[in-house]
């Protein structure tokens, strides 16, 4: 699946969909437009392609595995002060720049 950030979005009222409704699903369909469904002027829904629906969905779950795994590690630090937790991790950053600076200097 590929993101087209190229793909503008259109605005149509609820009015302007009632009646072509096969024709407006053949748009988004065939030709992957992105149109938002406005109620009283103000956006109320989207129809997208599938396509762009599965990114999302795939987007999202990855999200949250990437937010679990920072929750586990937040979870096994939990009873670390944080002026504690933050100065461990300075010094450990401090560590790996240090052995990155003597590795590249030394090829």
């Amino acid at each position: 699946m590929e993101l087209r950030p190229d793909t503008p979005l259109e605005r149509r009222s609820i009015g302007e969909l009632q009646t072509p409704t096969e024709q407006v699903l053949d748009e988004v369909h065939r030709e992957g437009r992105r149109l938002v469904v406005q109620a009283d002027g103000a956006p109320a829904a989207a129809l997208i392609p599938v396509a762009d629906l599965q990114l999302l969905l795939q987007l999202e779950a990855d999200r949250a595995r990437r937010f679990a795994t920072l929750d586990r590690v937040g979870d096994a630090f939990k009873d670390v002060p944080a002026d504690e937790l933050e100065r461990e991790v300075a010094k450990a950053i401090a560590e790996v720049r240090l052995a990155n600076r003597k590795r590249y200097a030394a090829s």
